[in-house]
């Protein structure tokens, strides 16, 4: 990257390499709360494939779909292997999701 200048405090102008000052890089993935937060996002994928497979309004391959996308994204955590499981979990969410939006459009067209 290249070096821009940045004023500190008393130390005059010094080169700043990369990025500081709070901007997210691919470092930012290995802290805590990076980590609680897809724990509980995959949790709450996995519950909420569980209820949709119980409400009985989505069918149950877009809830099973649900519960898959949701622990492959677990996957994170395998060693070696774990970077491309979460990325195939995106492709799976990323079906959900249409699935979803669709079942939705639908729900919101009959009952006007």
């Amino acid at each position: 990257m290249a070096e821009r200048p940045v004023r500190g405090r008393g130390h005059g102008r010094r080169p700043c390499r990369g990025r500081g000052g709070g901007h997210g890089g691919a470092g930012d993935l290995a802290g805590t709360a990076f980590h609680t937060a897809y724990l509980l996002g995959s949790a709450a994928g996995i519950m909420l494939g569980a209820a949709m497979l119980r409400g009985g309004v989505f069918s149950r391959p877009v809830a099973f779909l649900a519960i898959a996308a949701n622990t492959v994204g677990l996957g994170l955590y395998v060693p070696r292997v774990g970077v491309s499981h979460a990325v195939l979990s995106v492709v799976f969410l990323e079906v959900w999701y249409v699935l979803v939006g669709r079942r939705l459009y639908r729900l919101g067209r009959t009952r006007r």
